[in-house]
């Protein structure tokens, strides 16, 4: 440095001899030299100094350095870019260092301003019990060497740290008598120019089963898994007896609560196994038994034209465990002398057959000696997951040929076995049959049923469906508005002549609601009163659910505003007639029930919403989630499925409790009960004629060509009609909960 204060004085004293010589260059080369001076000082004071650099901004021709106490140094590179005169060759910048290289291939390291970071082995949220000790590791990373770490805690817990290092150790903690809420830890760790902040909570260890905690391992071996609910480490043991056979083979799984383990096959006797979960750090465990019976065959197949069941399909029973020449075969053989049994004194079989079919007779043979269970119960399905109970008996007979009344096809039944009474051995059967009709249908569910389906009314936008998508938002005063019963909708323009007048009005004539209830007159909304009677069919309790009678002559009913929110609506007993009588929908003798006053209060509703203003016309889709609060849909045109496929459609859907609503696209066909009627919408139901496909009734109440007594059912048979027939067919939403789940043929009461 002297030598260049040295020149820097002798090249001042050459300038001031000379006064006309042009000394700009000189002068340029001089602040040149104090400015690379100055940098270098600026980075031998940083060094020596310990300080950190806060930023490196780059310029066209070189750096400026801004350093930890606010100095700056700017570092130049000579012309053009190149470093011909500078004192550093070459500036590195690395993730927490900066590398100055000088040009006598001397290099100065200076650190970057530190972001101060610390590890710990636990999240935030830590999994401990009362009265434990515990520890939780902590690293350090920081380029200043000069760290310290504190922590704090709340009253109940107790914690110090244990330092091995000046950046590595542990946070030892013991937890009092109660984990709550407010149990935590704060730990803040500082480096002179950062400080950092972590808490930890607490909740109390959980170590459940989430299912069951007996396990069946396949005969012929293979993995399964264990799930439980824990948020500690657990560690699998199962018991030595097994271990020759069984082994875990997921351990990777512990984070996801899952453990998952692989059974060797079974050649031999049942055997069994114990696995213990057990938390890591304390005696916390859980226990699960698994059972692995010996591999036998337990499922069968029949083909078709066999004489046990209606169709072919597959034969399984619940358990193979069975004694040698006892298995499944044998319930399927036609041989009473033969038999099938097992350990279990309840058990059961399942039958999927290759099309559906519509049982009408379950017989059961039991084995010489043996007496029928105590208990059976024979279900059904469509789809092998949701199951009704179809039949049920009790009391032991040494046969049965039991009557099954049903009206729907199912592709599964299910034959459930109890026997509460302790005995040495469980029920043996000889043999198993059921008698019916398989559907001519393709359709085996309701997925086969939305393959052919059209006309969607589907929303991601609201679940009220399509057509209330993008409508009027409720507000306050709306609400105001529809709770007050004195607001009167307005009058029909389809049904000038009427006019609103008071009624009494008897909500259940019958003492229950039933589709006799609804009977359309003067008013043109046939699909709204078609969706009343559907609904009252499926589920009668469903009606009285969503009004509420105010013993004043008001009502007030449950309903949906545009978005899928509920909404009420309270409306008067005036509604509209003229001289003649009623012209609102009503009971049998005109008298007013449940089904006039949800019609009014769907005209009430579109006072606000004008979605539909004038009911005359209005569609079942836009009926059904005013007060189910579920519009989606679909449609079958006339004509695009075969009888048998339509018979299933409808036999699925409702099954499945959907709305289902339809009518003729040609009228003044003769049938069984009256004649078809175009332009009109229609109920579906089971009819009680076990030769028609289904019913269908009309809302007027009556049929033409009827006797007026049958409440305007049609019974639908093959032929002409149904290729005339459209479906609409309406997710049942709130109309679901509680539904009749064993849906049988509608039976008009007496009027």
């Amino acid at each position: 440095m002297r030598k260049f204060l040295t020149f820097l004085f002798i090249a001042l004293s050459v300038v001031a001899c000379n006064n006309e010589y042009d000394d700009s260059a000189v002068w340029n080369s001089i602040n040149a030299l104090e400015q690379k001076t100055q940098a270098m000082e600026s980075l031998l004071n940083a060094q020596k100094n310990k300080l950190t650099i806060r930023s490196v901004k780059t310029l066209a021709n070189g750096y400026i350095i801004t350093f930890s106490d606010g100095s700056t140094a700017t570092i130049t590179n000579g012309e053009d870019g190149a470093a011909g005169d500078t004192f550093i060759s070459s500036i590195d910048i690395a993730e927490n260092y900066v590398t100055f290289k000088l040009t006598d291939g001397n290099v100065i390291i200076i650190p970057l301003y530190s972001a101060l970071e610390v590890e710990f082995d636990e999240a935030e949220s830590v999994a401990v019990l009362p009265n434990q000790s515990y520890s939780i590791a902590y690293t350090i990373k920081s380029p200043i060497d000069d760290v310290k770490i504190e922590v704090v805690s709340s009253a109940d817990i107790k914690a110090k740290v244990v330092a091995n290092d000046a950046k590595n150790g542990v946070i030892e903690f013991q937890t009092g008598s109660v984990v709550d809420d407010y149990s935590k830890l704060v730990v803040f760790v500082s480096n002179g120019e950062k400080v950092v902040m972590r808490c930890f909570y607490f909740e109390r260890s959980t170590l459940q089963i989430s299912d069951n905690s007996l396990v069946e391992a396949a005969p012929e071996g293979g993995n399964f898994t264990l799930e439980f609910l824990s948020n500690v480490e657990c560690e699998a043991i199962i018991s030595d007896d097994a271990k020759s056979w069984l082994r875990q083979v997921d351990s990777r799984a512990v984070e996801s609560r899952q453990m998952t383990f692989h059974a060797d096959e079974n050649k031999g006797l049942k055997r069994e196994a114990t696995i213990t979960i057990k938390d890591k750090d304390t005696d916390m465990a859980v226990e699960y038994k698994v059972v692995q019976y010996r591999n036998m065959v337990s499922e069968i197949r029949l083909e078709a034209g066999n004489k046990v069941m209606p169709t072919a399909g597959i034969l399984v029973a619940q358990y193979a465990d069975t004694p040698v020449d006892c298995d499944i075969s044998k319930l399927v053989d036609g041989n009473s002398a033969t038999y099938y049994t097992t350990e279990s004194q309840n058990y059961n079989f399942v039958w999927r057959g290759d099309r559906a079919a519509k049982v009408s007779v379950c017989n059961l043979v039991v084995a010489s000696q043996q007496d029928l269970p105590v208990k059976f119960s024979l279900y059904a399905s469509n789809d092998g997951e949701k199951w009704k109970e179809i039949y049920s008996a009790e009391g032991r007979e040494q046969n049965g040929e039991y009557a099954i009344s049903s009206p729907t096809s199912y592709v599964y039944f299910k034959l459930q076995i109890h026997d509460v009474v302790e005995q040495a051995e469980s029920p043996a059967l000889a043999e198993w049959s059921l008698e019916g009709v398989a559907s001519e249908s393709n359709m085996l569910s309701m997925a086969d049923v939305l393959k052919k389906c059209e006309g969607h009314t589907f929303s991601d936008k609201t679940p009220m469906g399509s057509h209330y998508a993008n409508r009027h938002v409720t507000t306050a005063s709306d609400i105001e508005w529809l709770s007050n019963a004195t607001n009167e909708p307005a009058r029909l323009g389809s049904a000038p002549g009427y006019s609103y007048r008071d009624y009494s009005v008897t909500l259940y004539p019958f003492g229950e609601p039933v589709p006799a209830d609804v009977n359309q007159h003067g008013i043109g909304d046939c699909s709204a009163l078609a969706v009343f009677a559907e609904m009252v069919y499926h589920n009668p309790d469903f009606i009285k659910s969503i009004i509420t009678d105010h013993k004043d002559g008001t009502f007030t009913v449950n309903m949906y505003d545009p978005q899928g929110k509920p909404v009420d609506v309270r409306v008067t007993s005036k509604f509209l007639g003229d001289n003649n009588g009623i012209g609102a929908a009503s009971g049998k003798n005109g008298v007013a029930t449940w089904a006039t006053v949800l019609e009014k209060a769907i005209m009430k509703w579109n006072k606000i919403y004008e979605v539909y203003p004038d009911i005359g016309g209005i569609g079942s889709e836009h009926v059904a989630p005013l007060f189910t609060g579920n519009g989606s849909s679909f449609a079958f045109y006339p004509g695009r499925i075969s009888t048998a496929d339509l018979k299933r459609v409808v036999e699925i859907c409702l099954d499945e409790g959907m709305i289902v609503i339809g009518g003729f696209n040609r009228g003044g066909i003769s049938v069984e009960g009256g004649e078809t009627v175009t332009g009109h919408a229609y109920s579906f139901m089971y009819s009680r004629n076990p030769n028609a496909l289904f019913s269908m009734r009309n809302p007027w109440g009556w049929c033409p060509g009827g006797d007026g007594k049958d409440d305007g059912l049609l019974n639908i048979v093959n032929g002409e009609v149904p290729g005339t027939i459209d479906l609409r067919i309406i997710y049942p939403g709130d109309l679901a909960n509680n539904s009749i789940e064993n849906l049988m043929p509608y039976n008009p009461p007496v009027f």
